[in-house]
């Protein structure tokens, strides 16, 4: 049974954070620091969205990794290769902010086909590999989109990738049951074709904001 842990590593705190992180390697190298220009194109960008904090191209690059998608098949990191996706980690048992977020990215997914926009790939990566088996995803994925992709895998290996994004999961068992509770962080990642996370989406999540928030920034960081 896992025991009462918690997992806190790099944390993005708040919009500041990403002006700090400049030491962020990708499977080719540094990633480059924006260029003045570049920097200030980021400040105008983010004073136009609505609940989301725009990061520069050196903030984070998806690490390797090797987890499960919902078919069984293995998965690593080029799923986020020439494509942008937003990233939900969470687990199929939570009550709440996980069904709604799923929910809500649907619509979103809908409202982005009906306006022409560059589709977004939508991952659900789940905290409690223990239960949410490959079967279980991928009833749970398709409750919900069928698109959608849902990802598992050995419990060390998911806190390995949550830890270094900056995600928060921790488990506390429930007293005399074999039960027990996950709690994570609420907020979607927005990573771009590179593999590069350039922005976080903060709960509550609302379907226009999502929406106008990832038109503004495709259109200004593509």
């Amino acid at each position: 049974m896992i025991a009462a842990v918690a997992v806190v590593a790099g944390i993005i705190a708040n919009k500041a954070v990403y002006r700090k992180n400049n030491d962020t390697t990708a499977a080719n190298g540094l990633v480059a620091e924006d260029t003045p220009a570049e920097k200030q194109q980021l400040k105008t960008l983010q004073e136009t969205l609505a609940a989301t904090a725009v990061f520069p191209k050196s903030f984070k690059t998806v690490p390797a990794f090797t987890l499960t998608d919902q078919q069984g098949s293995a998965i690593t990191e080029s799923l986020f290769k020439d494509q942008w996706s937003m990233v939900f980690f969470g687990y199929t048992r939570c009550p709440d902010i996980c069904p709604m977020t799923m929910t809500i990215m649907n619509s979103v997914a809908e409202e982005l086909e009906a306006s022409n926009t560059p589709p977004l790939q939508v991952v659900f990566i789940s905290v409690d590999p223990k239960r949410d088996t490959a079967e279980v995803l991928g009833n749970y994925m398709n409750f919900f989109n069928p698109t959608f992709k849902g990802i598992t895998g050995e419990l060390a290996d998911v806190l390995a990738l949550t830890g270094k994004l900056g995600i928060v999961a921790s488990y506390t068992a429930i007293e005399g049951t074999e039960d027990y509770l996950v709690d994570h962080t609420a907020s979607m990642l927005l990573i771009d074709p590179e593999g590069r996370v350039r922005g976080k989406f903060s709960a509550p999540h609302k379907v226009e904001s999502i929406v106008d928030d990832y038109k503004k920034i495709i259109d200004n960081l593509s």
